[in-house]
Protein backbone atom coordinates (compact mmCIF):
# COMPACT_ATOMS: atom_id res chain seq x y z
CA UNK A 1 0.00 0.00 0.00
CA UNK A 2 2.78 2.84 0.97
CA UNK A 3 4.76 1.60 -2.28
CA UNK A 4 1.45 2.32 -4.57
CA UNK A 5 1.15 6.17 -3.09
CA UNK A 6 5.21 6.52 -2.89
CA UNK A 7 4.94 5.79 -7.42
CA UNK A 8 1.67 8.25 -7.43
CA UNK A 9 3.69 11.14 -5.45
CA UNK A 10 6.61 10.73 -8.02
CA UNK A 11 4.42 10.76 -11.25
CA UNK A 12 2.60 13.82 -9.55
CA UNK A 13 6.15 15.21 -9.23
CA UNK A 14 7.59 14.42 -12.53
CA UNK A 15 4.40 16.09 -13.94
CA UNK A 16 5.05 19.08 -12.15
CA UNK A 17 8.77 20.01 -13.45
CA UNK A 18 7.33 19.51 -17.14
CA UNK A 19 5.03 21.57 -16.45
CA UNK A 20 7.15 24.28 -15.09
CA UNK A 21 10.04 23.48 -17.93
CA UNK A 22 7.42 24.15 -20.26
CA UNK A 23 6.13 27.37 -19.39
CA UNK A 24 9.59 28.41 -18.68
CA UNK A 25 10.59 28.34 -22.33
CA UNK A 26 7.45 29.48 -23.77
CA UNK A 27 8.20 32.55 -22.26
CA UNK A 28 11.79 33.61 -22.80
CA UNK A 29 11.05 32.53 -26.47
CA UNK A 30 9.83 35.52 -26.49
CA UNK A 31 11.61 37.83 -25.24
CA UNK A 32 14.35 39.42 -28.01
CA UNK A 33 17.48 39.58 -27.14
CA UNK A 34 19.42 42.72 -28.96
CA UNK A 35 23.03 43.84 -28.70
CA UNK A 36 24.30 46.88 -26.97
CA UNK A 37 23.95 50.13 -29.08
CA UNK A 38 27.74 51.38 -29.56
CA UNK A 39 28.61 54.49 -27.12
CA UNK A 40 27.77 57.79 -28.83
CA UNK A 41 30.23 59.76 -30.55
CA UNK A 42 31.97 62.13 -27.99
CA UNK A 43 31.34 66.00 -29.76
CA UNK A 44 34.28 68.29 -30.29
CA UNK A 45 34.57 70.72 -28.07
CA UNK A 46 33.55 74.50 -29.31
CA UNK A 47 37.34 75.54 -29.08
CA UNK A 48 38.78 72.86 -31.08
CA UNK A 49 36.07 72.91 -33.52
CA UNK A 50 37.10 77.21 -34.31
CA UNK A 51 40.84 76.51 -33.79
CA UNK A 52 40.83 73.62 -36.57
CA UNK A 53 37.83 74.51 -38.76
CA UNK A 54 39.71 77.59 -40.56
CA UNK A 55 42.63 75.75 -41.28
CA UNK A 56 40.70 73.19 -43.37
CA UNK A 57 39.02 75.79 -45.62
CA UNK A 58 40.75 75.86 -48.77
CA UNK A 59 41.50 79.52 -49.81
CA UNK A 60 40.81 79.13 -54.02
CA UNK A 61 38.59 82.17 -54.49
CA UNK A 62 40.79 85.06 -53.42
CA UNK A 63 44.48 85.39 -53.60
CA UNK A 64 45.61 87.86 -51.64
CA UNK A 65 48.29 90.76 -52.58
CA UNK A 66 49.85 92.25 -49.40
CA UNK A 67 52.39 95.60 -49.59
CA UNK A 68 53.20 94.99 -46.26
CA UNK A 69 55.97 92.39 -44.81
CA UNK A 70 54.96 88.48 -44.54
CA UNK A 71 55.78 88.33 -40.64
CA UNK A 72 52.71 90.98 -40.43
CA UNK A 73 49.45 89.51 -39.85
CA UNK A 74 46.82 91.75 -39.85
CA UNK A 75 43.16 91.46 -38.04
CA UNK A 76 41.84 92.16 -41.58
CA UNK A 77 43.06 89.36 -42.92
CA UNK A 78 40.76 86.90 -40.96
CA UNK A 79 37.78 88.87 -40.92
CA UNK A 80 37.83 89.51 -44.87
CA UNK A 81 38.62 86.19 -45.76
CA UNK A 82 35.32 84.06 -47.77
CA UNK A 83 33.72 81.23 -46.66
CA UNK A 84 34.60 77.68 -48.32
CA UNK A 85 32.97 76.84 -51.76
CA UNK A 86 30.44 73.75 -51.39
CA UNK A 87 32.31 71.06 -53.12
CA UNK A 88 30.45 69.06 -56.26
CA UNK A 89 29.42 65.54 -55.70
CA UNK A 90 31.41 62.57 -57.16
CA UNK A 91 30.27 61.47 -59.97
CA UNK A 92 28.98 57.97 -60.26
CA UNK A 93 31.13 55.30 -62.01
CA UNK A 94 29.46 52.81 -64.02
CA UNK A 95 30.90 50.14 -65.36
CA UNK A 96 28.64 49.44 -68.83
CA UNK A 97 30.85 51.87 -70.47
CA UNK A 98 31.85 50.25 -74.10
CA UNK A 99 35.65 49.86 -74.55
CA UNK A 100 35.28 51.47 -77.45
CA UNK A 101 34.86 55.27 -75.30
CA UNK A 102 37.15 54.19 -72.96
CA UNK A 103 39.81 53.67 -75.12
CA UNK A 104 38.53 57.68 -76.98
CA UNK A 105 38.59 58.62 -73.25
CA UNK A 106 41.79 57.46 -72.63
CA UNK A 107 43.26 59.45 -75.86
CA UNK A 108 41.02 62.66 -75.82
CA UNK A 109 43.04 65.63 -72.96
CA UNK A 110 42.23 66.44 -70.21
CA UNK A 111 40.21 69.80 -69.85
CA UNK A 112 42.34 72.84 -68.45
CA UNK A 113 40.61 73.26 -64.69
CA UNK A 114 39.03 76.22 -64.61
CA UNK A 115 40.69 79.89 -64.24
CA UNK A 116 41.32 80.81 -60.68
CA UNK A 117 39.80 84.60 -59.92
CA UNK A 118 41.76 86.52 -58.31
CA UNK A 119 41.06 89.46 -55.69
CA UNK A 120 43.53 91.88 -54.79
CA UNK A 121 43.45 94.32 -52.21
CA UNK A 122 45.99 97.05 -51.31
CA UNK A 123 46.66 97.64 -47.18
CA UNK A 124 48.37 101.01 -46.45
CA UNK A 125 52.19 100.47 -47.02
CA UNK A 126 54.33 100.68 -43.93
CA UNK A 127 58.24 101.83 -44.52
CA UNK A 128 61.03 99.21 -43.77
CA UNK A 129 63.85 100.38 -42.42
CA UNK A 130 67.32 98.50 -43.41
CA UNK A 131 71.13 99.23 -43.00
CA UNK A 132 71.04 102.19 -45.46
CA UNK A 133 73.06 105.46 -44.77
CA UNK A 134 70.67 107.99 -43.50
CA UNK A 135 69.98 111.18 -45.20
CA UNK A 136 71.84 114.21 -43.44
CA UNK A 137 70.33 117.72 -42.51
CA UNK A 138 72.92 120.16 -42.15
CA UNK A 139 73.67 122.58 -39.48
CA UNK A 140 74.06 126.24 -39.96
CA UNK A 141 76.91 127.17 -37.32
CA UNK A 142 76.45 130.80 -36.18
CA UNK A 143 79.33 133.02 -35.52
CA UNK A 144 80.30 133.89 -31.53
CA UNK A 145 79.37 137.68 -30.68
CA UNK A 146 83.66 137.75 -29.43
CA UNK A 147 85.41 137.81 -32.10
CA UNK A 148 88.28 138.60 -29.89
CA UNK A 149 88.40 134.97 -29.16
CA UNK A 150 89.52 132.45 -31.55
CA UNK A 151 87.70 129.41 -29.77
CA UNK A 152 86.47 128.06 -26.74
CA UNK A 153 85.31 124.24 -25.76
CA UNK A 154 82.40 124.56 -24.57
CA UNK A 155 81.88 120.58 -23.37
CA UNK A 156 84.30 118.20 -22.06
CA UNK A 157 83.88 114.87 -20.95
CA UNK A 158 86.70 112.75 -19.17
CA UNK A 159 90.29 114.69 -19.13
CA UNK A 160 91.19 117.41 -22.10
CA UNK A 161 94.77 118.83 -21.46
CA UNK A 162 95.59 122.36 -23.46
CA UNK A 163 99.08 122.48 -24.58
CA UNK A 164 100.10 126.30 -25.37
CA UNK A 165 103.69 127.22 -25.89
CA UNK A 166 105.08 124.50 -24.02
CA UNK A 167 102.73 124.27 -21.23
CA UNK A 168 100.14 121.77 -20.26
CA UNK A 169 97.47 122.66 -18.59
CA UNK A 170 93.77 121.38 -18.10
CA UNK A 171 90.91 122.45 -20.23
CA UNK A 172 87.46 122.73 -19.07
CA UNK A 173 83.88 124.00 -20.35
CA UNK A 174 84.58 127.52 -20.81
CA UNK A 175 88.02 127.34 -21.58
CA UNK A 176 89.35 129.91 -24.52
CA UNK A 177 91.92 128.84 -27.36
CA UNK A 178 94.60 130.56 -29.10
CA UNK A 179 96.06 130.39 -32.10
CA UNK A 180 98.49 127.62 -31.48
CA UNK A 181 97.36 125.55 -28.98
CA UNK A 182 96.80 122.23 -29.30
CA UNK A 183 93.90 120.19 -27.64
CA UNK A 184 94.47 115.85 -26.56
CA UNK A 185 92.00 113.86 -24.69
CA UNK A 186 92.95 110.80 -22.57
CA UNK A 187 91.04 107.63 -23.29
CA UNK A 188 87.27 107.50 -22.59
CA UNK A 189 87.31 111.31 -23.08
CA UNK A 190 86.00 113.77 -25.00
CA UNK A 191 85.94 117.66 -26.10
CA UNK A 192 83.78 120.36 -28.44
CA UNK A 193 85.35 123.39 -29.57
CA UNK A 194 83.66 126.41 -31.51
CA UNK A 195 85.22 129.02 -33.37
CA UNK A 196 84.45 132.47 -34.01
CA UNK A 197 83.19 132.24 -37.04
CA UNK A 198 80.83 129.15 -35.95
CA UNK A 199 83.16 126.11 -37.13
CA UNK A 200 82.40 123.78 -34.56
CA UNK A 201 85.22 120.92 -34.15
CA UNK A 202 84.37 117.16 -32.22
CA UNK A 203 87.30 115.49 -30.78
CA UNK A 204 87.28 111.67 -30.03
CA UNK A 205 89.70 109.66 -27.05
CA UNK A 206 92.98 109.51 -27.08
CA UNK A 207 93.12 112.76 -29.96
CA UNK A 208 95.59 115.37 -30.40
CA UNK A 209 94.66 118.48 -33.05
CA UNK A 210 96.79 121.63 -32.88
CA UNK A 211 95.46 124.65 -34.17
CA UNK A 212 97.99 126.12 -36.50
CA UNK A 213 96.70 128.98 -37.96
CA UNK A 214 93.36 130.78 -37.43
CA UNK A 215 92.30 134.42 -39.45
CA UNK A 216 88.42 135.24 -39.00
CA UNK A 217 88.21 138.97 -40.35
CA UNK A 218 84.13 138.98 -41.53
CA UNK A 219 85.22 142.47 -43.39
CA UNK A 220 88.33 141.07 -45.22
CA UNK A 221 87.12 137.75 -47.00
CA UNK A 222 89.91 137.36 -48.33
CA UNK A 223 92.24 137.10 -45.13
CA UNK A 224 90.27 134.38 -43.69
CA UNK A 225 91.75 130.84 -42.70
CA UNK A 226 91.49 128.19 -40.75
CA UNK A 227 94.70 125.34 -41.03
CA UNK A 228 93.78 122.18 -38.17
CA UNK A 229 96.94 119.51 -38.03
CA UNK A 230 95.38 116.23 -36.73
CA UNK A 231 97.80 114.31 -34.84
CA UNK A 232 96.83 111.62 -34.02
CA UNK A 233 92.98 110.16 -33.26
CA UNK A 234 89.46 111.00 -34.41
CA UNK A 235 88.44 114.51 -35.10
CA UNK A 236 84.68 115.97 -36.62
CA UNK A 237 84.25 119.08 -38.35
CA UNK A 238 81.07 121.32 -39.27
CA UNK A 239 82.04 124.32 -41.37
CA UNK A 240 81.34 127.61 -40.61
CA UNK A 241 81.23 131.40 -41.58
CA UNK A 242 85.06 130.98 -43.01
CA UNK A 243 84.06 128.33 -45.92
CA UNK A 244 81.18 130.32 -47.11
CA UNK A 245 83.16 133.37 -47.04
CA UNK A 246 86.09 131.70 -48.81
CA UNK A 247 85.63 128.38 -49.56
CA UNK A 248 89.54 127.56 -49.99
CA UNK A 249 90.03 128.94 -46.72
CA UNK A 250 90.16 126.03 -44.36
CA UNK A 251 92.96 123.17 -44.58
CA UNK A 252 93.18 120.00 -42.50
CA UNK A 253 97.05 118.40 -42.51
CA UNK A 254 97.96 114.95 -41.01
CA UNK A 255 100.78 112.97 -41.64
CA UNK A 256 99.24 110.69 -44.88
CA UNK A 257 97.29 113.77 -46.58
CA UNK A 258 96.63 116.75 -46.71
CA UNK A 259 92.59 117.68 -46.89
CA UNK A 260 91.34 121.24 -48.86
CA UNK A 261 87.73 121.72 -47.15
CA UNK A 262 85.37 123.83 -48.84
CA UNK A 263 82.00 123.88 -46.95
CA UNK A 264 81.05 120.15 -45.39
CA UNK A 265 80.85 118.32 -42.56
CA UNK A 266 83.32 115.99 -42.35
CA UNK A 267 85.09 113.71 -39.68
CA UNK A 268 88.85 112.66 -39.83
CA UNK A 269 90.97 109.75 -38.41
CA UNK A 270 94.79 110.07 -38.44
CA UNK A 271 97.16 107.12 -37.24
CA UNK A 272 100.78 106.49 -37.97
CA UNK A 273 99.61 103.96 -40.83
CA UNK A 274 95.90 105.62 -42.07
CA UNK A 275 94.34 108.18 -42.73
CA UNK A 276 90.14 107.74 -43.05
CA UNK A 277 88.24 111.38 -44.33
CA UNK A 278 84.15 110.71 -43.95
CA UNK A 279 82.40 113.05 -45.63
CA UNK A 280 79.12 113.06 -43.64
CA UNK A 281 77.96 116.15 -45.84
CA UNK A 282 79.05 118.34 -48.82
CA UNK A 283 76.33 120.73 -50.23
CA UNK A 284 75.96 120.97 -53.55
CA UNK A 285 78.46 122.84 -55.29
CA UNK A 286 81.11 122.21 -52.94
CA UNK A 287 84.35 119.55 -53.25
CA UNK A 288 87.06 117.82 -51.00
CA UNK A 289 90.43 117.89 -52.48
CA UNK A 290 92.87 115.04 -50.67
CA UNK A 291 96.16 114.96 -51.40
CA UNK A 292 98.78 112.07 -50.98
CA UNK A 293 101.77 110.11 -52.75
CA UNK A 294 100.76 107.08 -55.16
CA UNK A 295 102.56 105.00 -52.19
CA UNK A 296 100.87 106.39 -49.02
CA UNK A 297 104.15 107.55 -48.00
CA UNK A 298 104.11 111.05 -45.56
CA UNK A 299 103.79 113.99 -46.65
CA UNK A 300 103.36 115.93 -43.55
CA UNK A 301 106.53 116.48 -40.75
CA UNK A 302 103.79 116.16 -37.98
CA UNK A 303 105.95 117.49 -35.55
CA UNK A 304 106.97 121.01 -37.17
CA UNK A 305 103.43 120.94 -39.46
CA UNK A 306 105.41 121.57 -42.83
CA UNK A 307 105.16 119.53 -45.82
CA UNK A 308 107.32 117.10 -47.56
CA UNK A 309 108.81 116.99 -50.35
CA UNK A 310 107.52 114.88 -53.01
CA UNK A 311 107.71 114.82 -56.71
CA UNK A 312 105.07 115.15 -59.08
CA UNK A 313 104.94 111.53 -60.45
CA UNK A 314 104.63 110.52 -57.40
CA UNK A 315 101.51 112.85 -56.00
CA UNK A 316 97.93 111.69 -56.12
CA UNK A 317 95.19 113.67 -56.02
CA UNK A 318 91.06 113.04 -55.60
CA UNK A 319 88.15 114.80 -55.48
CA UNK A 320 84.98 114.13 -53.91
CA UNK A 321 81.69 115.92 -55.13
CA UNK A 322 79.23 114.13 -53.28
CA UNK A 323 77.74 113.31 -49.52
CA UNK A 324 78.43 110.07 -47.95
CA UNK A 325 81.47 108.88 -49.13
CA UNK A 326 85.24 107.86 -47.17
CA UNK A 327 88.57 108.36 -48.71
CA UNK A 328 91.64 106.25 -46.85
CA UNK A 329 95.09 106.55 -47.33
CA UNK A 330 97.20 103.59 -45.98
CA UNK A 331 100.37 103.56 -46.11
CA UNK A 332 102.06 101.82 -48.93
CA UNK A 333 98.68 100.99 -50.93
CA UNK A 334 97.30 104.51 -51.58
CA UNK A 335 94.46 106.09 -51.82
CA UNK A 336 90.83 104.21 -51.80
CA UNK A 337 87.22 105.59 -52.16
CA UNK A 338 84.33 104.01 -51.56
CA UNK A 339 80.42 104.87 -50.03
CA UNK A 340 79.63 105.12 -46.94
CA UNK A 341 77.46 103.46 -44.66
CA UNK A 342 75.09 103.26 -41.54
CA UNK A 343 77.63 101.55 -39.34
CA UNK A 344 80.07 104.14 -40.65
CA UNK A 345 78.11 106.68 -39.13
CA UNK A 346 77.28 104.92 -36.09
CA UNK A 347 80.70 104.22 -35.20
CA UNK A 348 81.62 108.06 -35.82
CA UNK A 349 79.24 109.13 -33.34
CA UNK A 350 79.83 106.88 -31.04
CA UNK A 351 84.00 108.23 -30.91
CA UNK A 352 82.59 111.75 -30.92
CA UNK A 353 80.35 113.69 -29.27
CA UNK A 354 76.95 114.51 -31.24
CA UNK A 355 77.53 117.84 -33.10
CA UNK A 356 74.97 120.61 -32.41
CA UNK A 357 71.78 118.26 -31.42
CA UNK A 358 69.62 121.03 -31.48
CA UNK A 359 70.71 121.65 -34.83
CA UNK A 360 72.25 118.44 -36.48
CA UNK A 361 70.22 115.22 -36.96
CA UNK A 362 70.32 112.25 -38.84
CA UNK A 363 66.64 110.75 -40.15
CA UNK A 364 66.91 107.11 -41.22
CA UNK A 365 66.14 106.39 -44.92
CA UNK A 366 62.87 104.19 -45.88
CA UNK A 367 64.58 101.58 -48.13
Amino acid sequence: MRSKFGFIALVLCLFALVTIVIVLHSQLSEIEISEPAAPAATPKPLVEEMLIEPDEIPDTQIQTELVIPDLVKTAEEAVLRPPAPDKDPPEEVTDDVPEELDEAAEKRPSPAPPAKQHKTRTLPSIPVFTNTPPSVIPAVPQPLDDLSVSAVIIQTSGRVNITRNGRRMPGQSGFELEEGDAISTDRNSRARVRFSDGTVLGIGENTEIKIDEYIYTPDMAENCSISLRFIRGMGRLVTGAITRMRPEGLRVSTQMATIGVRGCNIAVSSSADRVDIYIIDLPPGHEIDVNATVDGRPVINMLTGDELVVPDNRKDQQTVTESLRIVSVIRGAGMTSRPMTGRDLQYIEGQIVTLQPTRYQLFPTAD
